[in-house]
C-alpha cells in the first residue's frame, strides 16, 4: 500500500530540510540532550498502526505509522510514515519541521538529528 507514496528513502527532502534547519538555527548551542522515545498506545479502529512521542525541553517530536487500510482513503501523496517536530512554548505550538520517511525507526532518528540540528546540539560528528 505504501507503493507510489512518499517516503523520502533517498533522504533528498530530509537533507533539504537539515540544510534549512543549519540556515535558521539559534546561535546558542547545547549539550547533547538523550532522548527517550515513549511509543503510543494504538486502538485497532484507529487509523495508526504505531505512534511514538519524545519531549525534548520546549519540543516534543512525534512519529506515527498509518495502517494500510486508512491510506487507501487518502490521496497517494499523503506519506504512510511521518516524523514532526512541535514548539510547546504558549506562544509556539505549530511545527517546527517535518517529513516522510522510508520507516518507523528512520523517522524517529530523522526527527532525532533534525531536533539537534535546529537547536544546535554539539554531534559527535
Amino acid at each position: 500500500m505504501s507503493e507510489g507514496r512518499p517516503d523520502d528513502s533517498g533522504g533528498t527532502n530530509f537533507l533539504c530540510v537539515l540544510a534549512h534547519l543549519r540556515r535558521n538555527r539559534a546561535h546558542s548551542r547545547h549539550a547533547g540532550t538523550a532522548i527517550v522515545w515513549i511509543s503510543g498506545e494504538v486502538r485497532p479502529d484507529e487509523p495508526p498502526v504505531q505512534t511514538a512521542t519524545a519531549d525534548v525541553d520546549d519540543y516534543q517530536l512525534m512519529v506515527v505509522e498509518m495502517k494500510d487500510a486508512f491510506m487507501a482513503s487518502v490521496p497517494l501523496d499523503v506519506p504512510k510514515i511521518t516524523w514532526v517536530i512541535y514548539g510547546t512554548c504558549e506562544d509556539d505550538d505549530d511545527a517546527v519541521v517535518g517529513s516522510a520517511a522510508p520507516s518507523f525507526e528512520e523517522a524517529k532518528a530523522r526527527a532525532e538529528l533534525a531536533l539537534r540540528v535546529h537547536r544546535g546540539d554539539f554531534l559527535d560528528s
